[in-house]
């Protein structure tokens, strides 16, 4: 069984809607993870679902925690902004930080 989840699953250069996460379930330690990649929110939330279920985990548990939108600028800034109609605001400080895990040598600034 793979009881290891990125952090963050947010590909170079993409520009579109994130979703913060919380995830748990039987051998894992509940972790806060941001993840991206549809048109909609709610279907990161069951993408993330399928994840992590698909990985053997018993008695999963996601929940969302809000969603914004992120874009990689051509001057290398990586910008978080926006909420999710959805599931409300993340809290942006939160995904700031998995992204700067994610990229290191990439500033990540928060628009408010």
């Amino acid at each position: 069984m793979n009881n290891y989840f990125p952090a963050a699953i947010i590909p170079e250069g993409y520009h579109g809607k994130i979703l913060l996460l919380t995830i748990g379930g039987e051998g894992i330690e509940d972790s806060v993870v941001l993840r991206s990649g549809d048109i909609w929110h709610s279907e990161i939330l069951r993408a993330t679902e399928i994840e992590i279920s698909n990985s053997g985990v018993k008695k999963s548990r996601v929940q969302e925690a809000g969603g914004a939108w992120v874009r990689f600028n051509e001057d290398g800034i990586v910008v978080i902004y926006g909420q999710s109609e959805e599931f409300g605001t993340c809290d942006k400080s939160i995904a700031a930080k998995l992204l700067r895990q994610l990229y290191p040598n990439r500033t990540i600034y928060i628009e408010e």
